[in-house]
C-alpha cells in the first residue's frame, strides 16, 4: 500500500497550479484596476452633486468662482475655500473674478463633502479645474483624437480654449493633465 505521491506527480499538480494562476492572476488584477476606476468614477458623481448643491445655494462654484467661467484657478476639494468640506471665508481667491461673498458665505448650507471623500483612490485630491484641457486636444499631451468639447467651443464662438468644467482625478500615475487622468465633466442639469 502507497502512502505518499511520487516526484512526478507533485510535479504535475505544481504545474497545474501554476498554469491556473498564470490564466486567472491577470483578470483578478484587471478586475482590480476596474474597480478603482469605478469607485473613481462614483466619487466623482458624488462630487458633482455635491457642487450642483453648492451653486444651488450659494450661486457660485467651487472657489468662489462665477459658474461657468473660464476663470482659474483651479481648486482641490480639501481645499478650505473650494467651500465643499468647510465653510469658505470671505475674500478674493486668486483670481479677481472668483471671491466668497458674505452673503455666499451665509448662504452655505453644507459640508457637501465629508473630508474623507476628497481623496481618490490613489490618495491624490481631487480637483475642480473651470478650463480643463483634455488630453487628446493639440493642446493636451496625448495624441489628437476626436474632441467632445465640440459643443463647448461653438457656445463660446469657436473658441479653442473654452472647456467645459471638470471634476478631476488625475489617476494612478498622479500626474496633472495626462492621458489616465478620470474626468466627470460639470452640468447643472
Amino acid at each position: 500500500m502507497r502512502k505518499g505521491f511520487t516526484l512526478v506527480e507533485l510535479i504535475v499538480v505544481i504545474a497545474i497550479i501554476a498554469i491556473l494562476a498564470a490564466v486567472i492572476a491577470p483578470n483578478a488584477f484587471k478586475a482590480i484596476e476596474k474597480a478603482k476606476l469605478a469607485k473613481t468614477q462614483r466619487d466623482l458623481k458624488s462630487i458633482k452633486t455635491a457642487v450642483s448643491a453648492l451653486y444651488a445655494d450659494t450661486g457660485k462654484f467651487p472657489n468662489g468662482c462665477p459658474a461657468f467661467s473660464s476663470a482659474n484657478p483651479e481648486v482641490y476639494f480639501n481645499q478650505p475655500q473650494a467651500g465643499l468640506v468647510r465653510r469658505p471665508t470671505v475674500g478674493v481667491v486668486e483670481a479677481p473674478s472668483c471671491e466668497w461673498r458674505q452673503s455666499e458665505v451665509n448662504a452655505w448650507d453644507g459640508p457637501y463633502l465629508e473630508s474623507t471623500n476628497v481623496l481618490d483612490f490613489w490618495k491624490t485630491a481631487y480637483m475642480f479645474d473651470p478650463d480643463y484641457v483634455p488630453c487628446g486636444t493639440t493642446a493636451g499631451n496625448c495624441p489628437a483624437t476626436s474632441s467632445p468639447y465640440t459643443e463647448c467651443r461653438a457656445a463660446c464662438g469657436g473658441a479653442f480654449n473654452c472647456y467645459p468644467p471638470m471634476l478631476v482625478s488625475f489617476g494612478p500615475d498622479k500626474l496633472e493633465y495626462t492621458c489616465d487622468d478620470i474626468l466627470v465633466q460639470l452640468t447643472l442639469k
